[in-house]
């Protein structure tokens, strides 16, 4: 069967994340964390038990997409970060809340006002994950604005939400993610994308989809 395969931006870093069954003969599925061809993390779930059911192939595809899932979910929040090599962030002077100027403090909340441009959306299905690639901008003056903490949600016809992914732009404001979602009743979700970086207005889009 087909493997799963997703780019993901997060915190700098340019990362592949590849799920696939390994064949009948080992009996089990892999997924992969990729940086620049080199592997830093693997996962593997036996599927034995499930061999001899009636709707093996229907059960198959739901344990290597819940696997997928839960991994990216892991990598954006975090619990990944052991095995990513993360770039060092600059220290922060210490603040001293005694010497606060309130002007500064105004000026630095008044950088302008985040816009998301949705670059490539493609809807998702039974067998195709929904992916999309957008880039985060300041308004004005118009230019891109580097690791802005970007947060996609599907938010369904209950408003029940499910957080697919939670990471940063890279150093040219773009952010290209794919990855499967549940099922919704109905078939029917709102995808809600919000971006935020400290000293700017947050942006948030809400585009309501249909499952195929």
């Amino acid at each position: 069967m087909p493997g799963i395969n997703t780019q993901i931006k997060y915190k700098g870093l340019s990362l592949h994340l590849q799920t696939q069954d390994k064949g009948e003969s080992a009996k089990y599925i892999e997924s992969l964390i990729y940086k620049a061809g080199k592997t830093l993390y693997s996962r593997k779930t036996p599927y034995h038990s499930l061999i001899n059911k009636p709707d093996f192939k229907q059960q198959f595809l739901q344990l290597m997409k819940k696997q997928h899932l839960v991994l990216i979910h892991e990598i954006s929040g975090g619990k990944c970060d052991q095995y990513l090599s993360l770039p060092e962030k600059p220290k922060e002077a210490p603040q001293d809340s005694l010497s606060s100027n309130p002007a500064q403090e105004k000026a630095q909340t008044e950088k302008g006002a985040l816009e998301i441009n949705l670059v490539q959306l493609s809807l998702p299905s039974s067998s195709e994950p929904l992916s999309f690639s957008l880039e985060v901008r300041v308004i004005s003056p118009s230019q891109p604005v580097s690791f802005s903490q970007v947060t996609a949600r599907a938010i369904t016809e209950i408003d029940k939400e499910y957080i697919l992914f939670d990471g940063y732009t890279d150093e040219a404001g773009k952010l290209m993610l794919g990855f499967p979602i549940p099922e919704f009743p109905g078939k029917k979700f709102t995808l809600s994308i919000k971006a935020e970086k400290q000293g700017f207005k947050t942006e948030e889009i809400k585009i309501p989809l249909i499952q195929a």
